[in-house]
Formats: C-alpha cells, structure tokens, sequence
C-alpha cells in the first residue's frame, strides 16, 4: 500500500469514528430528554381534603319556568382559588383549579323556591398547580338541594351521597354554593324563564 493509499484510510476511519461517536451522543441526549420530558409530564395524585373558594355560573338549556317543571340540563362552570388542606405533595403544591359539572332532571322555580331535592350531577375539577401536574379529581352526586329563599345550592343534598377520584379519591366532596341574586330578581328571571345562576362569595368545593 501506498503512503498516499494509507493516509487515505487512516482519515477514512477517523471521520467514520467522529460520525459514530456522534451518533451514539445525539441518541443518548435525545433518550435523556425523552425520558426527563415522560417524567415532568407525570401527573401526581393527592390524597386527604381540600376545600378550595368556588366562583362559578349555571346555566340552564332549556330555562327554568316558573310553575311548569320540564326536563332540563344544568351546566355549571367556574374557578377554584384560596384553597386549603392537603394543597402540597413533595414539590408540587395546588394553587387552584378550574371546576365543571352537568345535571340533568326535571326542575321549575316553583319548587326551587323553598328547599326543594335537584337533581345529582357530575363533574371535573383540572387542578392548577406549582411544581409539577396534580391528577384531575372527578365527582358525582346522587342528589343535591336548592332553596332561592336562602340563596343557596347544596350537594350533596340531605339523604344524598357523594364520590370523587383522581385525586382526593372518597365519598366526602361538597359544593356549596351561594347566589349572588336576590330572591326577587331570580324571581323576576323566572317569569320568562331562569336561564343563568350565578355563584359568588361564600360558595365552596370540598373534595
């Protein structure tokens, strides 16, 4: 063989080593970002209670009449915020929360009016959280009550149970919520049909 021959080979394996080695690095790397990503993407499950404030709006399709019940859907969406209790696991801590649930049933304001049974409902809160992600608490309710006259919605209702999991996984979650209309004006909404609830100050969500 040549000099020139063997100079040729000698470069000819130094550049296929450089393209291995760098090969074998690049999928490493890629293999490390991959598997660091999988683990910062892993939901972290809480256990115990929360009790977190609760600001939210219900709306009703078709609207609540007055006298005549008919079978409607109760759509309930809000915020969770000021939470307490079991709010930090490790590094991740609960900062709030988005909260939604549904109903379906037959229901009129006449018998909203005074404490009256309402239909269960089911739900979802997706916690927002510090330091990681914190797996979403799903919940139900057999039953829950509602009152216009004092102004509040309640579940579970008396005689009703309650289940949750995800997070927070037992039978012991509430929602209390307070309207922030007056008896009167909700009155006044049901004479053309109650369509909007709002929730204010004082309402809650307990999983």
């Amino acid at each position: 063989m040549t000099r020139l021959a063997r100079t040729a080979a000698v470069a000819a394996a130094l550049v296929l080593s450089v393209v291995v080695l760098a090969g074998t690095t690049a999928g490493a790397s890629v293999q490390r970002w991959s598997a660091a990503r999988h683990h910062k993407a892993k939901p972290v499950t809480f256990t115990g209670t929360i009790t977190c404030a609760l600001s939210a709006t219900m709306t009703a399709k078709p609207p609540v009449m007055l006298v005549t019940p008919q079978e409607t859907t109760l759509t309930l969406k809000g915020t969770l915020s000021k939470c307490t209790g079991t709010t930090k696991k490790g590094k991740v801590s609960i900062k709030g929360g988005t909260i939604s649930s549904t109903s379906k049933g037959s229901v009129s304001c006449g018998t909203i009016a005074s404490t009256s049974s309402v239909p269960g409902a089911t739900g979802t809160v997706s916690w927002r959280a510090k330091g990681g992600t914190v797996k979403a608490t799903t919940f139900s309710f057999s039953g829950g009550s509602a009152s216009v006259a004092s102004g509040t919605i309640t579940y579970p209702g008396t005689g009703d149970t309650a289940k949750s999991t995800g997070s927070f996984t037992g039978k012991t979650a509430s929602l209390t919520g307070v309207l922030t209309e007056s008896a009167s004006e909700i009155g006044t909404q049901c004479a053309s049909g109650l369509s909007t609830l709002r929730l204010g100050k004082g309402s809650s969500f307990k999983a």
